[in-house]
């Protein structure tokens, strides 16, 4: 099977669609299923899912002028690959943020980074974080999307067109687990 390297030039998101369209049948990921079958998922597979992502992400946001999304949530690391590569692909800066951390510490970490928006899974442990956060620094709540939502539907969206952000801005804020000094906190 040939495959074809994207241009250097283009954003990771980019590259999966670069990937999509010129080695659609490429084996992307092997990944485990609950019944302990391996799942092999295609470019053809993943980026429309993506896609699908970003534009459920798009349609919830109030701007779509680059903002940073912090979403806390204990998904499986391809579910929360997905949820980060839509972010980014929605032309958004992704921060994926542990909800093994505190509701102080979780607020400690909102405000250093001040994400335009965020998104849990626990709605009442985000509504304790957002309250220790002053009025009018608070992030906007967006739904957060599931992996039944990512992996089950079979809605088919067009290709999104691509976003503005360029290579040079923040893509992905990341912190280290040293929660309690917030030293780690880096967007790249």
């Amino acid at each position: 099977m040939s495959f074809i390297p994207p241009p250097t030039s283009l954003s990771v998101e980019l590259q999966l669609d670069f990937h999509a369209a010129n080695n659609a049948t490429h084996p992307f990921i092997v990944y485990p299923m609950e019944n302990g079958d391996l799942r092999t998922y295609t470019f053809a597979d993943v980026v429309p899912k993506i896609h699908q992502v970003a534009d459920f992400v798009q349609h919830q946001l109030s701007s779509h002028s680059p903002s940073t999304i912090a979403f806390i949530a204990t998904s499986d690391s391809l579910t929360s690959f997905m949820i980060i590569m839509g972010i980014l692909r929605a032309g958004m800066s992704a921060f994926p943020v542990s909800p093994r951390f505190s509701p102080e510490v979780l607020s400690k970490l909102m405000m250093e980074v001040r994400p335009t928006y965020v998104m849990s899974e626990d709605k009442f442990m985000l509504m304790e974080v957002l309250n220790t956060i002053p009025d009018g620094e608070r992030p906007t709540v967006l739904d957060l999307p599931s992996r039944a939502m990512i992996f089950s539907s079979n809605q088919a969206i067009p290709p999104l067109p691509e976003h503005g952000r360029t290579l040079s801005s923040p893509q992905y804020v990341i912190h280290s687990s040293d929660a309690h000094s917030l030293l780690g906190t880096l967007a790249l």
